[in-house]
């Protein structure tokens, strides 16, 4: 696995959603976005819309669903922030219920939603995500929305 990456001599240890770069990745994105654009640069703008088009197309056959529910964002915080602000405020269900192990743009981006009159409630980081009573007992009646990203450690590359 480490030829297939750039691995630094004195390894990786972070385990976000980037990772570490593929060795392919740089000729990848120069023939399929770079090359294009200097060879014909008034065609770049359809090229990229319809990069992104084969994009959520192959997505979509990858996870066996309609193109038409396939929304790539630039990232998670993004993409939530997105859901929060097209959610209509509801008196009796405000609040957004997430783990304080989340990560923390996620949970600055619901903090936000407090201009909106919703409320925020984090779940202990010592919460099992696992213990389905102990989720029975987070779900009340106040809850809009549940923010439940369970992330697995992976081991370090070195």
């Amino acid at each position: 696995m480490k030829t297939l990456f750039e691995v630094k001599a004195d390894g990786y240890f972070l385990s976000h959603s980037v990772g570490l770069q593929p060795r392919s990745a740089k000729e990848a994105l120069y023939n399929a976005m770079l090359a294009p654009w200097a060879q014909d640069p008034e065609q770049a703008w359809p090229h990229r819309l319809e990069g992104a088009q084969n994009f959520r197309t192959a997505l979509a056959q990858l996870l066996n669903t309609q193109l038409d529910l396939i929304f790539p964002q630039v990232n998670l915080s993004s993409a939530y922030t997105k859901i929060l602000q097209a959610l209509p405020f509801d008196k009796q269900r405000p609040v957004f219920l997430m783990s304080e192990r989340d990560f923390p743009s996620m949970v600055f981006v619901a903090k936000q939603a407090h201009r909106l009159s919703n409320q925020l409630r984090l779940l202990d980081k010592n919460f099992d995500v696992h213990d389905t009573q102990a989720w029975q007992a987070a779900f009340t009646e106040d809850i809009a929305l549940v923010m439940l990203l369970i992330c697995t450690p992976i081991a370090a590359v070195a």
